[in-house]
């Protein structure tokens, strides 16, 4: 799956994110996503690591736990870590491959 960061906008003690993900059928689903400075600092904690980079990561995570088309359109990336315990290990091995 093929995710693309279309929009950053910093607010307040955060981002929000546009992003698509594309199947290799050329399928897209848009997504809305918050990230917000403790997410960023607990997956990111020296800083150097830009917050798209950790949004992207995050999606990418979302998705491989899920169906694009079961992901809510517009989601708080915290969420991630109370579905999937083990979200707080996984997503900074994807920021940092």
């Amino acid at each position: 799956m093929r995710i693309e960061i279309l929009r950053e906008t910093e607010q307040g003690a955060g981002w929000t994110f546009e992003a698509r993900a594309t199947d290799p059928r050329g399928r897209a689903w848009p997504f809305t996503m918050r990230l917000a400075w403790a997410d960023y600092n607990l997956w990111c904690p020296d800083g150097t690591v830009a917050p798209e980079a950790v949004a992207r990561a995050a999606l990418a995570f979302a998705l491989s736990r899920e169906p694009a088309a079961e992901i809510e359109s517009t989601f708080d990336v915290a969420r991630l870590r109370r579905r999937h315990p083990d979200a707080d290990r996984e997503i900074p091995a994807l920021i940092r491959p």
